[in-house]
């Protein structure tokens, strides 16, 4: 049954996020170089710093101060590309509601959630298709 293979083995965090073999990602404010490491692992070109055609742009923010340049970082991904904003979970952590305020200032849509790390989420964005 694929529902038990599926508890047998869950997906892990780069195939949650999409993470390909080959493709450009930027990785912003992010203290910690462990899933920086793990994205050169398999086998994609990372950034520390904004790069133009990125596939998809990691911003960690600890508050909403940091999402505050979302707006300019659209311009840093490819069309089809994603934003991911990674945030602490629970209280204390910055509200989805803020959160998806700010991107959709930016002209972004949210996409899906994914549980990053035990204290971190991480919401997807995109440009709408029709801006695309």
């Amino acid at each position: 049954l694929a529902w038990a293979e599926k508890i047998r083995n869950p997906k892990g965090l780069l195939e949650k996020l999409g993470i390909k073999p080959g493709q450009r990602i930027v990785v912003l404010h992010m203290q910690d170089d462990t899933f920086a490491s793990q994205l050169r692992e398999a086998g994609a070109s990372v950034f520390t710093r904004a790069a133009k055609d990125a596939d998809a742009l990691f911003l960690d923010a600890e508050t909403i101060a940091g999402l505050v340049g979302m707006r300019l970082l659209v311009q840093q991904i490819k069309r089809d590309g994603a934003i991911w904003t990674v945030t602490p979970k629970g209280k204390g952590g910055i509200k989805d509601v803020d959160i998806m305020g700010i991107a959709k200032a930016a002209g972004l849509v949210a996409l899906k959630v994914v549980s990053f790390s035990d204290t971190h989420s991480a919401n997807k964005f995109v440009i709408p298709k029709g801006q695309r």
